[in-house]
C-alpha cells in the first residue's frame, strides 16, 4: 500500500511538470508577438508628446529609477505608489531587464502592456539590456542595439521641454555617445533654460564611493559636459544613491530599483527620484521615494516560464523534445506499477484462537 502511495506522488509529480513544460511554451508563444506599448521607449510617440509642450517654460516633474531588472519590488512600487500627478515623463535609467536576452525584453514589455503607462517612460541602454559582450554576443537569443531601437526607438535621442534640453546616450562600452553628445549640445537651441543628460554607467572618477565598469572617453566627456554647461547629469548602473559634483554640474547616481544593492551603507537602498524642476528660476528639488521589499511569486513563476523553459523549446528543441519524452515514458511506467499494484492478490493472515 505504500509503495503504491509513492507511485501515485510520482505520478502527480510527472503529470505536473509536464503540464508546466507545455503551458510555458504556449504561454510565451502567445506573449512574444506584443506590441511595445505607446509611450514606452524612446520612439517618436513619446517624443513629440514632449516635444508638444517644448516652448513654454513651466514647472514641472520627472520620474528616476535605476536599474529595476524586472524587479517585483518597482512593479508593486509603480502599481501601489500614489504618483504626484503633474509628472510630466519618467525615464528608466538602464538595466530594466536582467540579462539582454529577448525573452527578458517581451516580460517587460508584457508587464507594462498590463500595467498600463500613465506618461512617456523613456529608457536608457544598460549592460543588461543590450548584448554587447561575447558572452550573451554569441547566444541565439541576444538582444543586440539593433533589436533595442526596433522595440524601443533610439538609444541616442534629444528634446526640448518646458524649455529645457534632455539628451539620452548609450555609454555601454562605445565611443559613439561623445559624438552624439558633443553634436546635441552644441544645437542646442537660443534660450534653452537649463540641461539635462541621461546615460546608464557614472563616470567612476566622479567619486571613490561609485564603483562601476568606467566609461569609454572620460575626459572627453568631462569636457563636452563643461564646455556646453550641463547642468545635470543622471545616472544609474551603480545599485545605490549618491549625489556629486564636477565644476557647475550636479551629477545624481540612482540605480535602486530592484536590482540587488551594492554595499551596506546609507547610501545603499531601493528607491526612485522625483526631480521638481522650475526652468525660469533655474531650481531643480528633489524627493526620494523609498521601494518596499515586496515579492510576487506569480511574476518569478512567469520569468521561470519565459525566460528559463521556453528557450530550451525555441533554441534546443531535441533537448525539449527528450524532456517530455522522459517524462511520458516515466508516467507511463508509474502508471502501469500503479495497476499492477491495484490487482496485486492480498494475502490475509489467519488470526489464531
Amino acid at each position: 500500500m505504500k509503495l503504491k502511495i509513492v507511485y501515485i506522488g510520482i505520478c502527480i509529480l510527472l503529470f505536473v511538470s509536464l503540464a508546466f513544460l507545455l503551458t510555458s511554451v504556449v504561454y510565451t508563444a502567445s506573449k512574444k508577438h506584443i506590441p511595445t506599448p505607446s509611450l514606452l521607449g524612446n520612439g517618436e510617440d513619446s517624443i513629440s508628446s514632449l516635444h508638444e509642450d517644448s516652448v513654454k517654460p513651466h514647472p514641472f516633474s520627472i520620474l528616476l529609477v535605476g536599474d529595476t531588472q524586472v524587479s517585483t519590488y518597482f512593479e508593486q512600487f509603480y502599481l501601489e505608489t500614489d504618483m504626484p500627478s503633474d509628472i510630466d515623463f519618467a525615464v528608466i535609467l538602464g538595466d530594466f531587464v536582467r540579462k539582454p536576452e529577448h525573452e527578458y525584453h517581451t516580460f517587460f514589455i508584457m508587464e507594462f502592456d498590463e500595467w498600463g503607462i500613465r506618461y512617456p517612460i523613456l529608457l536608457v541602454p544598460g549592460n543588461h539590456d543590450i548584448a554587447v559582450t561575447d558572452r550573451y554576443l554569441t547566444k541565439e537569443n541576444a538582444f543586440t542595439r539593433d533589436d533595442f531601437e526596433q522595440a524601443y526607438g533610439s538609444r541616442n535621442v534629444s528634446f526640448m521641454h518646458a524649455g529645457c534640453l534632455f539628451v539620452i546616450v548609450d555609454n555601454i562600452y562605445n565611443d559613439d555617445y561623445v559624438s552624439y553628445l558633443k553634436d546635441a549640445l552644441s544645437q542646442k537651441p537660443e534660450g534653452t533654460l537649463m540641461t539635462f543628460v541621461f546615460m546608464h554607467v557614472p563616470p567612476p572618477s566622479l567619486s571613490p564611493l561609485v564603483e562601476c565598469r568606467g566609461i569609454h572617453m572620460e575626459e572627453d566627456f568631462f569636457s563636452i559636459i563643461d564646455e556646453y554647461d550641463v547642468d545635470h547629469v543622471i545616472c544609474g548602473d551603480f545599485h545605490s544613491y549618491l549625489k556629486s559634483e564636477y565644476g557647475d554640474t550636479e551629477f545624481i547616481i540612482t540605480g535602486g530599483g530592484g536590482a540587488e544593492l551594492d554595499g551596506e551603507d546609507t547610501y545603499s537602498f531601493y528607491h526612485s527620484v522625483i526631480l521638481d524642476i522650475d526652468p525660469e528660476k533655474r531650481q531643480v528639488n528633489e524627493r526620494i521615494l523609498p521601494i518596499a521589499k515586496k515579492l510576487d511569486l506569480i511574476d518569478e513563476i512567469e520569468i521561470f516560464m519565459m525566460i528559463e523553459i521556453y528557450p530550451i523549446f525555441k533554441y534546443h528543441p531535441v533537448i525539449f523534445a527528450s524532456i517530455i519524452l522522459l517524462n511520458l515514458v516515466l508516467l507511463c511506467i508509474c502508471v502501469i506499477l500503479i495497476r499492477h499494484k491495484t490487482n496485486e492478490p492480498r494475502t490475509h493472515r489467519r488470526k489464531d484462537s
